[in-house]
């Protein structure tokens, strides 16, 4: 299957429950099953920035992928940097392999950098890493990408934007 074309945009509330469905769709693939409680837990808190909390939608208003990144702060003996964790980012199963989480962080750091913020980490547990890929497309981004039997199975990526 080729690439899907898909709109992305700002969450609203009417979202919260197709999000939902995504996120648990997403992450049993891993047996991970908290992640859609921690989303919804996410979403009450200081650190969570809605302009930051994209759905991906298909042209027939199906939402099938969706990102947060929240707020988190480093403090240095002489200033305060913001960072970003991307955290969840879950696409639908059967859009797997399809361009849309990819589109998702893209467009979360275009709007981060915007909104000048300095760091943004996606992260997750390395487990069995076979193949790892570090390049910087900018001089201000890292992107790590591996892979494991053949196939991307984590993205991390780094951008520098402005110290606050």
């Amino acid at each position: 299957m080729g690439k899907l074309n898909v709109k992305i945009r700002q969450e609203e509330p009417c979202d919260y429950n197709a999000v939902y469905q995504v996120v648990t769709e997403s992450f049993l693939t891993q047996n991970h099953t908290e992640e859609p409680d921690y989303l919804n837990g996410l979403r009450t808190k200081s650190e969570f920035i809605p302009q930051l909390s994209l759905v991906a939608e298909t042209e027939d208003g199906i939402i099938v992928g969706q990102i947060a990144l929240h707020q988190t702060t480093i403090s240095y003996s002489n200033s305060k940097d913001i960072q970003l964790t991307v955290s969840p980012l879950s696409v639908s199963p059967s859009c797997f392999g399809r361009g849309v989480g990819s589109a998702l962080l893209r467009e979360g750091l275009k709007i981060a950098r915007q909104m000048d913020i300095k760091l943004c980490f996606y992260g997750a547990t390395l487990i069995s890493i076979q193949s790892l890929v570090l390049y910087h497309p900018t001089s201000s981004t890292y992107i790590i990408k591996i892979f494991r039997n053949g196939k991307l199975t984590l993205l991390w990526c780094i951008n520098f934007v402005k110290t606050l």
